[in-house]
């Protein structure tokens, strides 16, 4: 039955494609004739005069590498690798050079598109990827004003040559690609060109309805993304938002069903925001994209409100007070370990304090230059044992089957906010289930937790060990309390926490935290473990109003 859904899946995208083609491959245009922008799109985020100064110079800094081009041409560099490549030949960089305000600027930026495109036929495989040439049309036609301004004719000319060629490259190749995200990603680049540039308006309809039908792909009902990675949710919109209000200014008509996505999303990404401004990183995300979530939501006229359960991203969001619990339901962990299932981020105000940020260190980790790209799972369940065969099925030759998930479940009374989740990542190795239960109170200084791990029906699992990991903020100091029995965890601005268990001995372990486009940063991680027995593991972060007494004398684990 999966095989025939996925045959008929395929065949559907087929049959788009054929459309795509039929509608936009005519010889009229696979040869767009452009003379001109008709309507500007600003970018929501401005460049980095910073940065534009260092690409004067020659210094191109992408993925925390610096190359310096020493006077031959930057598009000769062969000793950086491909997603340094990728950032050079995306040309999103154009933005930090007009940021500097200067025309040696300007005029240094029309001089390296022309190298480019005097070397159209002799770059590197990484400037040829589907998504980077969607990239560089869309950072050719925002930066369009900056460029153009006392251009050349020879220049005008051979920019407008390059982008028709990029806009037939775009048309071919999308009728032929089945990746949801890459048709997307061209979609957005052509819907970019069909409304800025002169000569695009015979199609304009048919490509905005076209990105409509692609996003419907990638935005489940809820909003969210269909990675299930809120810093996919923030790119897009980075990339549709300016497209959005180049039509509202300039009286174009959007399709109702690329407006309504647009509408879904906004409300999404307040689901995601912490108290600081900031995403959180579930799905592999390091960065809080600070900025860019601000940029967005200030060009938001809707002011949507985030709902509490989103049922079909699978995340749940307990907020009250100044408190936010961000909890990932989903029932299964992604291959690469970037999703685990019950995981959960903790914020007061602007201070974060459990994240979703990196591995453990190893015994050679030191900690420099570490970029980790995961989550590192917050569970860990062992069996010391086999669990118990079930004669029957294994004489037939069948495997034991996981116990089934039930529906994630939220709800809300005066007292607070209540979360249940399960999965069954491990019961297959061990024989047991795990389940979480949240409360947050209705004061938001209350946040309690229940961890529970059930056997399979009818089976006799054997003996099993649970870990369950908090990974902390960098930016929060846990200190043994003077009982002995529990954590105080001091963040910013005099903001302190109070971490307790029973049921688990408490540990703490060194570990490291991608926050930002920087380094890797040390940090510590609390973990819980024992045995699993039928008694459930509670565990409670409750915020501390005495927290100086607690800490006097004591000192970082």
């Amino acid at each position: 039955m999966r095989g025939e859904r996925t045959q008929l899946k395929l065949q559907a995208n087929w049959r788009l494609a054929a459309e795509m083609g039929r509608s936009l491959a005519g010889s009229a245009a696979l040869s767009p004739k452009i003379s001109g922008l008709v309507v500007p799109i600003r970018l929501l985020m401005m460049g980095s005069a910073h940065r534009g100064a260092q690409i004067y110079r020659g210094h191109f800094c992408f993925n925390g590498r610096t190359i310096h081009s020493r006077g031959a041409s930057i598009f000769e560099i062969s000793e950086a690798d491909a997603a340094w490549l990728e950032e050079l030949h995306g040309f999103a960089w154009l933005t930090d050079l007009e940021a500097t305000g200067l025309e040696l600027a300007r005029v240094h930026a029309r001089a390296l598109i022309s190298d480019w495109l005097d070397r159209d036929t002799g770059h590197k495989r990484s400037a040829d990827g589907l998504t980077v040439v969607a990239r560089r049309l869309m950072s050719w036609i925002t930066a369009a004003p900056f460029l153009l301004d006392h251009a050349s004719a020879d220049f005008l000319a051979k920019f407008w040559a390059g982008l028709s060629s990029h806009i037939r490259d775009l048309q071919l190749r999308s009728t032929l690609c089945i990746s949801p995200s890459r048709r997307l990603a061209c979609a957005t680049a052509l819907a970019y060109a069909a409304i800025a540039l002169s000569g695009m308006e015979p199609w304009r309809a048919t490509i905005l309805d076209w990105l409509a039908d692609r996003l419907d792909a990638q935005i489940l009902p809820d909003g969210g993304h269909a990675s299930r990675n809120p810093a996919e949710l923030v790119q897009l919109l980075l990339d549709l938002t300016p497209l959005r209000l180049a039509c509202e200014m300039h009286r174009i008509t959007m399709p109702p069903p690329l407006q309504a996505a647009l509408e879904r999303m906004m409300p999404m990404l307040r689901f995601f925001l912490h108290g600081d401004g900031g995403l959180a990183m579930f799905g592999g995300g390091a960065d809080a994209l600070v900025a860019q979530c601000s940029a967005i939501l200030d060009s938001d006229g809707t002011q949507g409100m985030p709902i509490s359960n989103a049922l079909h991203s699978r995340y749940m969001r307990l907020a009250h007070g100044s408190t936010v619990v961000i909890f990932n339901s989903a029932p299964n962990a992604s291959s690469d370990g970037s999703v685990a299932p019950l995981a959960f981020e903790l914020s007061d105000g602007p201070c974060r304090i459990v994240t979703n940020c990196g591995p453990p260190l190893r015994p050679n980790d030191a900690g420099e230059g570490d970029s980790p790209s995961a989550d590192y799972g917050i569970v860990t369940l062992l069996a010391a044992s086999k669990p118990a065969p079930l004669p029957f099925l294994e004489g037939l030759g069948l495997r034991r089957s996981a116990p089934p998930q039930s529906e994630p479940m939220l709800a809300s009374t005066p007292a607070g906010s209540l979360a249940e989740a399960n999965h069954a990542c491990f019961a297959l190795q061990t024989g047991y289930a795990h389940e979480r239960r949240l409360y947050l109170s209705s004061s938001g200084a209350d946040l309690r937790g229940e961890d529970r791990f059930v056997p399979n029906a009818g089976a006799e699992p054997g003996e099993a060990h649970f870990a369950l990991g908090f990974h902390l903020h960098p930016d929060v100091t846990p200190t043994r309390a003077n009982d002995g029995s529990s954590l105080v965890l001091l963040c910013q601005r005099n903001i302190a926490w109070i971490f307790m268990a029973r049921g688990a001995e408490i540990a703490l372990e060194p570990c490291l935290c991608q926050c930002g486009a920087d380094a890797a940063r040390k940090t510590l991680r609390i973990v819980l473990s024992g045995c699993v027995s039928q008694t459930p593991v509670r565990w409670a972060f409750k915020r501390s109003p005495d927290c100086e007494l607690r800490l006097a004398g004591e000192e970082r684990p």
